[in-house]
C-alpha cells in the first residue's frame, strides 16, 4: 500500500472508531470528540481542520510524521512505522 492509500485506511478505522460508518455521518461535535480522544491517547493536539482534512482526503502533501504517530497511537499501534507494517 502506499502512504496515501495507508492514511485512507487511518481515517476509515478513526470514524469506525469513534461508532460511524461513514465520515459523512459526523458532525463538529463527533470530530471536536475524536481530537480530544487522540490528544488523550498520544499527548499531540491535532487542529479540527487536520483531522478534517485527513478524513476527507483533502491533502496535497502528506500529513506531518507526527499527525500520524497521535493518529496511529489512538487506533493501538506504537506509531506510524507499527501502522505502516501491520497485517491488514
Amino acid at each position: 500500500m502506499t502512504d496515501r492509500q495507508l492514511i485512507e485506511t487511518s481515517a476509515q478505522e478513526l470514524v469506525a472508531r469513534q461508532g460511524f460508518a461513514a465520515r459523512s455521518e459526523m458532525r463538529q461535535r463527533d470530530l471536536e470528540y475524536l481530537c480530544e480522544r487522540i490528544e488523550e491517547s498520544a499527548g499531540i493536539l491535532i487542529s479540527l481542520s487536520t483531522i478534517r482534512r485527513i478524513l476527507n482526503g483533502e491533502y496535497n502533501r502528506l500529513p506531518q510524521v507526527a499527525t500520524l504517530n497521535a493518529i496511529s497511537v489512538y487506533l493501538g499501534y506504537a506509531d506510524w512505522q507499527a501502522f505502516k507494517t501491520a497485517d491488514r
